[in-house]
């Protein structure tokens, strides 16, 4: 049941980005911009795999899930702010 929350809840927001960025983007630049944040989000998933492995095995599950929630809070805040300066 989360499985399918969390995937159409991240196809809502998905469909929601691609509009903004073709939106925001000149048509001679939009397939630079998105090969360009499709690019980060590739790499950003075995980088952020590799950081939770490494933080879970080497210092401490507590510190790992810290870690998490950090960077969440983080997240939500700059989400926030910039949709409230725009």
């Amino acid at each position: 049941m989360m499985l399918f929350l969390g995937a159409f809840f991240v196809s809502k927001a998905n469909a929601k980005i691609n509009a903004l960025i073709i939106e925001m983007t000149e048509p001679d630049m939009l397939a630079t911009v998105s090969g360009t944040i499709t690019s980060m989000a590739m790499i950003a998933v075995p980088a952020g795999t590799i950081t939770v492995g490494v933080l879970y095995n080497v210092v401490s599950p507590i510190v790992t899930y810290l870690f998490g929630m950090v960077v969440l809070i983080i997240a939500l805040g700059c989400a926030v702010f910039s949709k409230s300066n725009a």
